[in-house]
């Protein structure tokens, strides 16, 4: 295998392009290039005798050892003991030694997990000391010697990542096309803004309050700015409107999924081991990345129970109710509020050509944010989120009571977003343009 592979990079050559331009061929002579299909596969070859001892102080998931981990190059060596550790750490870097490796030692580090050693253990390489760290991050995820914090950073960095990148797309692409129109900013959202927001959902899910506070407002933020509306509006048609989930629901969904993929990896795969020695754990009651999770359903608007799901059917199941609890959540908030008088009881959009006309769906990108014209659209945006210059929402900050907020023409009415379309006729031109949309709704 290895002469094969040495034959094909003898006669492989390689080429740059930039803007359409090719360079001329060239050979690699240090090595395997990165990037390359064949790299990721000879490094496994090269790493695969790794000597790390196991010990009696090796962490054991569900009756499985875990002595340590790799992502590439990027490993992580566990214990439970100072010496354990240190075994490890001279194995490995005997094994180096052998198969002509160097350790980084700037980025080499410790790190005591849970309860911090009232005596602090040194740790070495070579004789050169390694340091400790409080906080670090490895293969994406924030790690911290205090985990009740471990989630806070993690969270804290990713959404202000995303509140980056949110005010790159706007600030950008805004200049360039004047404003994004909603249904590519809704895909810019779903390929640059949500990764950031959902990243390590399945490792650290919610289970507390502040978990999601940052993540929620950069979400808003985004959507407001899609839709074009103000600080404002009610949150709730930020999300019935969009066809976006709520971040929090959006997480606890994608946690359960990860659930389910972990329940149907054979018995003795490390993250089948792990889930099922964190349910051991949650059933008698300690903390576990199975009872974060419960409590995480358990926090959404309308709770979920996660029960003790053991396939993928149980998974199904509780998917659902999160949709349910999702749809439930937003319908009771759209339903309760008093600014959205144009959003309760709505049709499907096709009713027209129904026999029995349907609701429409509580939550789903709606046509009227497919309208071309940027001006309509955004009008008739605002005029839906109660964002508009109607007296009943303008007086509602001076603190006059509804039924003072007089219609400006005839002023007998409230001067709401009903009066205003339907009912008004103090203004000469009202009757006429309603009574075209009439005519055209019926044409319908």
């Amino acid at each position: 295998l290895f002469d094969t592979y040495r034959t094909v990079y003898e006669y492989m050559t390689y080429c740059v392009r930039v803007e359409g331009e090719y360079s001329d061929l060239f050979t690699s002579d240090m090595g395997v290039l990165i990037g390359d299909p064949a790299s990721p596969i000879m490094w496994l070859l090269y790493f695969a005798d790794v000597a790390i001892p196991a010990t009696d102080d090796d962490i054991i998931l569900n009756g499985v050892p875990v002595s340590h981990l790799e992502q590439a190059d990027d490993i992580i060596i566990f214990a439970t003991s100072p010496a354990a550790l240190q075994q490890k750490l001279d194995a490995f870097f005997a094994w180096c030694c052998k198969n002509l490796l160097r350790i980084n030692g700037r980025k080499s580090w410790w790190m005591p997990l849970g309860c911090r050693p009232l005596v602090i253990p040194t740790f070495t390489i070579n004789a050169e000391p390694v340091p400790m760290e409080k906080e670090k991050a490895y293969v994406g995820m924030i790690l911290s010697s205090t985990l009740s914090t471990a989630h806070r950073a993690h969270g804290a960095e990713k959404a202000e990542r995303a509140r980056r990148i949110s005010s790159l797309i706007f600030g950008i692409l805004d200049r360039k096309c004047l404003e994004v129109p909603p249904r590519p900013a809704r895909k810019l959202y779903m390929g640059l803004v949500d990764p950031h927001l959902t990243h390590g959902s399945d490792v650290l899910p919610d289970s507390t309050f502040v978990a999601t506070t940052e993540m929620e407002r950069v979400q808003k933020l985004f959507l407001r700015k899609m839709l074009r509306v103000g600080p404002k509006v009610s949150v709730a048609p930020l999300f019935t409107e969009s066809g976006v989930s709520p971040i929090r629901y959006r997480r606890v969904d994608l946690a359960v999924r990860f659930l389910g993929y972990t329940l149907q990896q054979p018995p003795g795969d490390l993250v089948r081991a792990a889930v099922e020695d964190s349910r051991a754990l949650a059933r008698t009651g300690k903390t576990s990345w199975f009872r974060d999770l419960g409590k995480a359903l358990q926090l959404l608007p309308i709770p979920v129970d996660l029960g003790w799901p053991d396939d993928a059917a149980s998974i199904d199941n509780v998917r659902d109710r999160v949709r349910a609890s999702l749809v439930e959540h937003l319908g009771v908030e759209i339903d309760g509020s008093g600014k959205l008088p144009l959003l309760k009881g709505r049709l499907h959009q096709n009713c027209f050509q129904q026999a029995v006309p349907r609701p429409a769906p509580v939550t789903v990108f709606r046509g009227y944010l497919k309208i071309r014209a940027r001006e309509h659209r955004t009008a008739l945006t605002q005029f839906l989120f109660s964002d508009h210059y109607l007296a009943v929402e303008r007086l509602r900050y001076e603190d006059v009571e509804r039924a003072d907020r007089k219609c400006r023409f005839c002023g007998m009415e409230v001067e709401d977003e009903i009066h205003a379309l339907f009912e008004c006729v103090g203004h000469p031109d009202l009757a006429p343009l309603r009574s075209v949309l009439e005519t055209e709704v019926r044409e319908l």
